[in-house]
């Protein structure tokens, strides 16, 4: 079979051996230096949908309204797993959304941290367990549950049924809670790559103990709860600086970037951004940024929901990288019909199947860091 994982070389430095104002030394001290290497494996995440052959049928007369239901359908469906790949950017691989803080007896679930309510949707069938799905395998709890309804600005909602699956427990903090198959699944992301503590003897992360140099292969990090926003933020530039990066990127929760631009008081400024999509016929999609000035010089400073609260990562972009198989996402074709769809056994309606395989990679962690807020 073809090797689902790949070899990414870490930048950790010049090899330290075999230099000497004296010759006779840097010859005997020649070293072949640290030749760090993570191997990154692939992950998989799928978008299913279905048509009704009825809905077809009815607009089979007007092309333009098949295309505009099979449009639509596909959009929404895409947007969902473009979303889910969104939200894991930011995680540590294990796939946990979320953490109970509480249920009541009606089924509403309480989450310790309520913004992470933007990690989850009604009709999300759920899954619980006592850790987070990274490092040593904890217990999966009994039985699953689907989203009725939420409750957004309370950080809550409400599962079906009011049954509350009886190996769940609550906290705080109490289960973690997964989007059900995602458990130590899914894609690894910043939370991951440069974890706010620091690795330890046996971390084995794709295949590294970083804890030999934790800041060269797992990051800066820097604890400002307590201090003003932008000091943190020069605080954590500084450490990212000395060894040796030059972040110009920053991605904050929409309440932070808030917290930031009140703290300057008047004194931010904005640069708009500008991207190029569209193939052929590409257009300009424009979208601010705040600038702040950094031991390394200015840095764009975003606000992203998917961020978490309390977390800052600041970030030399040239770094990363999400390594993908075809399109992310793109259209799984093979045995499907020339619209891509699929008839579906038992069932008067078509299904289309949409994935993408890939996982994050950064060449130079150490060029890169997470602050607390």
């Amino acid at each position: 079979g073809v090797a689902n994982t790949m070899a990414i070389a870490v930048q950790t430095g010049a090899p330290s051996g075999g230099r000497s104002a004296t010759f006779g030394s840097a010859q005997a001290n020649i070293s072949a230096g640290n030749d760090e290497r993570f191997s990154i494996s692939r992950r998989t995440d799928y978008q299913l949908w279905q048509l009704e052959n009825e809905v077809i049928e009815a607009s089979s007369r007007d092309v333009g309204a098949i295309m505009r239901v099979l449009q639509n359908k596909g959009d929404a469906a895409l947007l969902n797993l473009s979303r889910n790949l969104a939200a894991m950017f930011y995680g540590n691989g294990g796939g946990s959304r979320g953490q109970i803080s509480a249920i009541t007896a009606g089924g509403v679930v309480t989450l310790t941290n309520p913004s992470d309510i933007v990690f989850f949707e009604r009709d999300m069938m759920l899954q619980a367990a006592d850790w987070d799905g990274t490092g040593a395998a904890g217990a999966i709890r009994a039985g699953t549950d689907t989203i009725a309804a939420i409750d957004r600005s309370a950080g809550t909602f409400t599962l079906t049924g009011a049954a509350i699956p009886g190996g769940w427990t609550a906290g705080p903090p109490g289960d973690f809670l997964f989007q059900q198959g995602d458990i130590s699944s899914v894609v690894t992301g910043l939370e991951g790559w440069l974890p706010v503590v620091a690795p330890v003897a046996g971390d084995a992360f794709f295949g590294l103990d970083r804890s030999v140099d934790p800041t060269r292969l797992a990051g800066s990090r820097f604890n400002g709860i307590g201090l003003p926003i932008e000091e943190a933020l020069k605080r954590i530039s500084t450490l990212i600086v000395r060894n040796g990066g030059r972040p110009d990127t920053v991605y904050l929760n929409p309440i932070d970037y808030e917290r930031l631009e009140l703290s300057l008081e008047g004194r931010a400024r904005f640069e708009t951004m500008t991207s190029q999509v569209g193939g052929k016929r590409s257009a300009s999609i424009g979208f601010d940024s705040m600038i702040i000035t950094t031991t390394a010089g200015k840095a764009n400073v975003f606000a992203d929901v998917n961020c978490p609260q309390g977390t800052g990562y600041m970030l030399q972009m040239d770094t990363w990288k999400f390594h993908h198989l075809k399109g992310c996402p793109h259209m799984i074709t093979q045995g499907a019909g020339s619209g891509g769809g699929r008839m579906v056994n038992d069932s008067d309606r078509v299904e289309f199947r949409a994935v993408y395989r890939g996982n994050m990679a950064c060449t130079a962690p150490g060029y890169n860091g997470v602050v607390q807020l």
